[in-house]
């Protein structure tokens, strides 16, 4: 509750922005989308007199963007990616009109809020998220030079998770329904994307091919180090990508 002044008198007001804002953070947590359907409310107030209803507006929206990086439920809210490389849009897409913004500005909406949550988590290391995050902004080469960076990272530790060879493991996670941000494995997030990339031709006409045979190659490497720990040396020599 705010005092407004109008002719050296005081009344009193009602942040309705501020106040669906503060209780929508309840949420993001427990059910992000259940957050974007309060802050979604604010805009309610679209109808007032400019510029007030531009306020109300803008603080949606920035509230939206600020609840992205927070809850990191990003596929509920922006999206995911099938196997053939299509987009699965999340409730923000959907439900786009609530916050006021139309068709023709919506890409570009999404795409702000996109970039800005994809370069908060490849900093944090977060390799899964910011890989979908890069491919749903349709930066299809930055997918691949993320996924780069990851592998040469964890090739020579011994100790990763991913020389662990474990069958049982590996036969489980292929029951999983398919999800980019699901993924923490990154020779399997790295073959899951090669291989939807290669089976899109606008992907693969969009791709860095540097990177592409970089990942390849990358991919061997560990495959090869993988048959070496398991001391199946001899057969090492007949997994090594080509270009070694």
């Amino acid at each position: 509750m705010n005092l407004e002044h109008e002719g050296g008198e005081e009344y009193p007001t009602f942040n309705f922005a501020r106040a669906m804002a503060l209780y929508a953070k309840n949420f993001i947590k427990t059910s992000a989308t259940t957050s974007f359907e309060y802050l979604s409310l604010i805009t309610l107030n679209n109808d007032l007199p400019p510029p007030i209803n531009r306020y109300q507006i803008e603080a949606a929206q920035n509230g939206v963007r600020e609840l992205v990086i927070e809850s990191r439920a990003f596929v509920g809210l922006l999206g995911d990616i099938r196997p053939d490389g299509t987009r699965e849009p999340g409730i923000i897409e959907q439900k786009s009109r609530l916050l006021s913004v139309n068709d023709s500005a919506k890409r570009d909406y999404i795409r702000s809020i996109v970039e800005k949550a994809a370069t908060v988590v490849d900093d944090e290391g977060d390799t899964s998220s910011a890989v979908l995050l890069y491919h749903l902004s349709e930066d299809y080469s930055l997918v691949l030079a993320t996924i780069n960076r990851r592998l040469s990272d964890v090739f020579l530790d011994s100790s990763s998770p991913i020389y662990a060879n474990d069958p049982a493991a590996r036969e489980e996670a292929k029951k999983m329904n398919f999800s980019l941000a699901a993924d923490a494995d990154p020779a399997m997030l790295a073959s899951n994307v090669l291989t939807m990339y290669q089976a899109n031709g606008h992907i693969l006409a969009n791709l860095d091919n540097r990177e592409r045979e970089t990942c390849k190659v990358l991919l061997g490497m560990i495959e090869a180090r993988k048959t070496f720990l398991a001391g199946r040396w001899e057969a090492c020599i007949s997994v090594l990508p080509p270009k070694i």
